[in-house]
């Protein structure tokens, strides 16, 4: 297996995980979460819970695209800010709602940001990949 191929592993693995905590976190908030947080705090429940399922098909997206573009610095790139900032963003929510912090804190937008920016850099990847 090459490198390439360890990453679009390493990445598919990561969404498809992303997306079985995103479903689980969504039933939790569902049936339990419903009935311990106010409005407002189950709106950022499932906010988070909603970033974290988009992004973890995201990473399946990166996955393909390092596939796809095997010389490309930047889709890797982009699959490792995303992953970092789905668990900044998503987690940090989650982790105040669940009471485990007072609240999500500066890792929030920081994670929310880097979502944005995992989204340019495959942009970028594609944006500058060669044909041949």
């Amino acid at each position: 297996m090459n490198t390439a191929s360890r990453l679009e592993v390493a990445f598919a693995a990561a969404g498809a995980i992303l997306l079985a905590l995103a479903t689980a976190l969504g039933a939790i908030g569902s049936h339990v979460m419903a009935a311990r947080l106010d409005p407002a705090g189950l709106a950022s429940w499932q906010t988070a819970v909603s970033f974290q399922f988009w992004h973890g098909l995201g990473l399946f997206a990166v996955a393909w695209s390092v596939q796809r573009l095997p010389r490309s610095r930047l889709a890797p790139l982009a699959g490792a800010v995303m992953l970092g900032g789905v668990l900044l963003f998503s987690g940090s929510i989650l982790l105040a709602r669940l009471g485990f912090t007072a609240q999500a804190g500066p890792a929030a937008p920081i994670g929310g940001s880097s979502l944005i920016l995992s989204w340019l850099l495959l942009a970028a990847a594609w944006a500058g990949a060669r044909r041949g």
